[in-house]
């Protein structure tokens, strides 16, 4: 395929101000005439303003699943998939003050508190499969269904946007992508994801008002550019890994102010050329196909993925990352309600997009392929518009948003699991006898390994979307109930934990999932054996299955052991707090959590340590009125 020359140079102008940005960033807090301290990496030094947070965070959510998603969901269901970013949008709500007013680190830190170390490692796992495979289907060329219906269509097509777009190779498409999130996040942490998360959304937000864009890195750059899939997808990771091996949360911070720029910019741009095609059919006579309908045997599925995309977006350290980087509880509220509002207005130009691919005429223009549409082509809606109802120059400056849109979520996916393993993996194992540097360089190390994973995944792989569905059904049927039980059942324990997480498992696994070649064992209630479709809400009710189990074996082994019906030897895992004890089960790891989250000035305090969260909520009620 030929290299489109002025589609390379607008993709290495973006690759370069996000480069650049994500570096500035990461030198920022060097400036401070201190050493960055993990926690400096990891949430930017707990300094994350309003403003730059809604950014960051609005860039975080407005990812390719948000944007292609919509658009075709909207021409393959109608309205009826709106579900997925409005439900994805009112996540984390009800459980931001509780977590940012703890002073966690991660969102695995009340695990280790209350769990201990060796299930918050088995814990870390859905969690890390599901960023590993987010991370690939995001620099890849493949097709996400929610569904195995045609209600929320998410597609990821990273590597082949770029290729259709720009024309080069796809596995370059996806290296560059992946090579420029990891660069800037490597250095600059949280402060580089969060600026570069501002300059993209911007320019996605500008591009995308000209252009119908399909936001997937990789596709684009191999299909406008005409590199390689392969050499997008490479270099893509390379750029993302290098600032934010070096800068953690503050490169990522900064490098999401652009990017969330370049979306909100470039999306409200293509609007009116989409909409003024002389080949547009009047939206009002065709609405009755884009506001869709939901058949009544499928209500329930429907409801069950609504609860699945609300419920599930919850526990994800992406976002948890932000919250607890935020000065105070209050502003990571606040943070929250205007990242939520920012995804919701950037929703609505590919929703338009969506209704601008049911009414455009497609046999009056240059398309010849097959119409209707094939099942496999859906994903292809977005770059369809861009390519045969928007001029040319208009889909270039559109690319710049699409790289965006992928690059916020990179950088972002890979602090995410870094944080994680680093703080509540690696840490632990070494026994409090890490030094920060060596911390440091254990988040890098594991960075850049998931950077390498990832890449070769999302290059070599073809299954990767339905493995990342696999992964996000875990992550609501496993953690969440574990999530919730952990911050708000204060009987919980390690042997509830263990009980929830098999009994999801397996419930989970046993009822099927089609996609990935499952039948099911477990017949629901109006189970059809003739096509193996369960139209019970089954991912819903092995949730919920978990969360009884955590709550009735926590209950039971409590009374069981307080009561005396067993020894207290029998208690191997030190999973009970017996009324006798006045200080936690395991007041060394507690008390390291605490003394951690503490201000540096004030660690060596005796006084301070012994009521640390009221200590840090002084401290940050004294910044409540900053809000960058």
């Amino acid at each position: 395929m030929a290299v489109h020359v002025w589609g390379l140079v607008a993709i290495i102008v973006f690759y370069l101000l996000i480069f650049i940005l994500g570096i500035w960033a990461a030198r920022k807090n060097k400036k401070k005439g201190k050493e960055a301290t993990s926690e400096d990496i990891l949430l930017a030094g707990r300094n994350i303003g309003t403003y730059l947070g809604i950014f960051t965070l609005t860039a975080t959510w407005v990812d390719g699943s948000l944007i292609s998603g919509v658009a075709e969901g909207i021409y393959t269901s109608g309205l009826s998939a709106l579900s997925m970013p409005l439900g994805y949008c009112a996540t984390s709500f009800f459980f931001v003050k509780k977590m940012r007013e703890s002073n966690y680190i991660t969102m695995l830190d009340p695990f280790d508190r209350k769990f201990g170390k060796i299930m918050t490692g088995f814990l870390f796992l859905p969690a890390l499969t599901g960023d590993i495979f987010w991370f690939a289907a995001t620099l890849s060329s493949l097709e996400f269904h929610i569904l195995k219906k045609r209600y929320i269509v998410v597609s990821i097509d990273l590597g082949t946007t770029l290729t259709v777009v720009v024309g080069l190779d796809h596995w370059i498409t996806i290296t560059v992508s992946a090579a420029v999130a990891l660069i800037y996040t490597l250095f600059g942490g949280l402060y580089s994801v969060s600026y570069t998360d501002v300059m993209q959304m911007l320019f996605i937000f500008l591009g995308l008002r000209y252009i119908v864009v399909f936001v997937e890195l990789g596709t684009t750059l191999t299909v406008v550019v005409g590199l390689d899939h392969w050499i997008a997808i490479t270099v893509s990771t390379a750029v993302a890994l290098i600032y934010t091996l070096f800068g953690g949360l503050y490169s990522v911070s900064y490098t999401d102010v652009m990017q969330i720029a370049f979306i909100f910019v470039a999306l409200w741009l293509t609007i009116p050329f989409a909409l003024s095609n002389p080949l547009m059919t009047s939206l009002s006579e065709t609405s009755k196909k884009w506001l869709g309908t939901v058949p009544g045997r499928d209500v329930s599925t429907y409801i069950d993925v609504l609860l699945q995309l609300t419920l599930g977006g919850i526990p994800w350290q992406a976002v948890w990352q932000r919250v607890l980087a935020m000065k105070s509880a209050r502003l990571a509220q606040w943070m929250l309600y205007g990242g939520a509002v920012g995804a919701v207005v950037c929703m609505i130009p590919p929703l338009l997009i969506g209704m601008v691919a049911v009414s455009v005429d497609w046999n009056a223009t240059a398309y010849d392929g097959e119409l209707p549409f094939p099942a496999d082509d859906l994903k292809l809606i977005a770059p369809l518009v861009l390519q045969y109802v928007c001029p040319f120059v208009v889909s270039l400056i559109g690319l710049g948003a699409i790289s965006a849109a992928v690059m916020s979520s990179t950088d972002s996916i890979l602090l995410s699991s870094s944080s994680m393993f680093a703080n509540n993996i690696y840490k632990p194992a070494r026994q409090g006898k890490a030094s920060e540097r060596e911390i440091i360089w254990a988040m890098r190390i594991f960075m850049i390994l998931m950077a390498i994973l990832t890449t070769v995944l999302a290059i070599e792989i073809t299954s990767i979307f339905n493995l990342a569905l696999l992964c996000s059904d875990l992550v609501y049927v496993i953690l969440f109930p574990q999530l919730t039980s952990v911050l708000y059942v204060d009987g919980a324990n390690i042997y509830g934990s263990i009980a929830g997480y098999v009994v999801g498992l397996i419930i989970r696994v046993l009822s099927g999932e089609p996609l990935l070649g499952l039948r099911a064992v477990l017949w629901w209630p109006w189970y059809e054996a003739e096509t193996d479709f369960q139209p019970f809400p089954y991912r819903t009710t092995s949730m919920l299955l978990s969360l009884i189990s955590i709550l009735l074996v926590s209950h039971v082994t409590n009374v069981a052991f307080r009561a005396g019906w067993l020894p207290r030897r029998y208690d191997v895992l030190n999973g009970i707090v017996w009324h006798s004890e006045s200080k936690p089960k395991d007041e060394q790891r507690s008390v390291e959590i605490e003394k951690h989250l503490l201000p540096d000035d004030t660690k060596d305090n005796i006084a301070l340590e012994i009521l640390p969260r009221q200590m840090v909520e002084i401290s940050e009620a004294r910044n409540d009125d900053t809000f960058m």
